[in-house]
């Protein structure tokens, strides 16, 4: 901020505020003469402010510019998101409608620009009397402890300055408790898995279908787990899933009643399978039930044959040489 010298001005007040005639951003901060300009530091991107400076000549003073308050508008440069704040984001899961035990992870993706993520959760929509605004430096949170009952969630992402942006433009997700949800209703769930192809070359893809039926009258949520040999190299899955190690994870799984969700993997034969041509491989499928040991269920293990290529052996003549013999009598 600068301005021309005032005449016998022996030192100068500067004022930055919010509104015209307010001082509650920079207030009668004083600058000695001869200088006649003073930086301000604090201003946030996209704001506008007005800003006004005194000449003090012993107890008198004057006003700049005749007391006109001048206004300027900092540059949006805190991130490409609405109103200068981090870039928009969705969240993933639990998607609305989803039933969950009562202590269900709630995930979203990645915002451009933020440096962390305040979590919502309410009884009612636009209110946080569940989880507060709790903050975030990570992808997802775990309120625990939840009674049964319908849930309103959202997420913010707030950058360096303050500036924030809401997932999915705003619009709040729900999902239900339901109390021990996997408790007795996982007897319902059944698992078939399957692979193609069953004989492979090293090097070759194999695809394995997960197929989870849920012959109850009630919709079960489910976590599902799936370890990999390490004969085998993992490529992709699908629907989304987190990957630890050779281990694969979808969490909130649905499976509605009366009917079927599949998911898959696909992986790579490696080397390794050349010490054991027979790769062997399962499924977990897991309860969020709280407070009790979880229900596990392992699928039938599905079975690929490694076989590999031989040179071919080819049968040769030998020459062989012979003693004469000779029949004396």
């Amino acid at each position: 901020l600068s301005w021309s010298a005032a005449t016998n001005a022996q030192r100068y007040t500067v004022c930055v505020g919010t509104l015209p005639g307010l001082c509650d951003v920079m207030n009668h901060v004083e600058v000695l003469a001869p200088a006649t300009s003073l930086t301000l530091t604090n201003a946030q991107a996209g704001r506008t402010y007005w800003w006004q400076v005194w000449a003090y000549n012993g107890g008198q003073f004057l006003l700049a510019d005749s007391g006109q308050w001048w206004a300027f508008t900092t540059a949006n440069n805190a991130g490409s998101g609405p109103g200068g704040g981090p870039a928009e984001f969705q969240k993933v899961a639990p998607i609305s409608g989803t039933l969950v035990g009562n202590t269900p992870l709630l995930s979203w993706t990645a915002s451009s620009g933020a440096v962390g993520y305040f979590v919502c959760v309410g009884r009612s929509w636009g209110l946080c009397d569940v989880v507060n605004n709790a903050a975030t430096a990570g992808l997802s949170h775990a309120p625990n402890g939840l009674a049964p009952g319908t849930y309103w969630w959202q997420v913010t992402a707030v950058d360096a300055e303050g500036d924030t942006t809401q997932a999915d433009g705003g619009t709040r997700w729900q999902f239900i408790v339901v109390n021990n949800l996997l408790g007795g209703s996982l007897d319902n769930v059944d698992t078939r898995k399957e692979v193609t192809p069953t004989q492979v070359r090293i090097g070759d893809l194999v695809t394995y279908t997960i197929v989870l039926s849920n012959s109850g009258g009630m919709s079960v949520t489910v976590r599902v787990s799936d370890t990999l040999v390490t004969a085998l190299t993992l490529v992709g899955a699908t629907p989304g899933y987190a990957q630890s190690g050779q281990t694969v994870v979808w969490e909130n799984v649905l499976v509605p009643a009366g009917s079927t969700t599949a998911l898959t993997i696909t992986a790579q034969v490696n080397t390794n399978a050349l010490s054991n041509p027979t790769v062997n491989n399962g499924v977990v499928i897991s309860s969020y039930a709280d407070g009790e040991p979880p229900l596990v269920r392992d699928a039938d293990p599905v079975n690929v044959e490694v076989y590999r290529a031989f040179l071919p052996i080819v049968q040769k003549p030998l020459s062989a040489a012979f003693l004469p013999v000779v029949i004396r009598p």
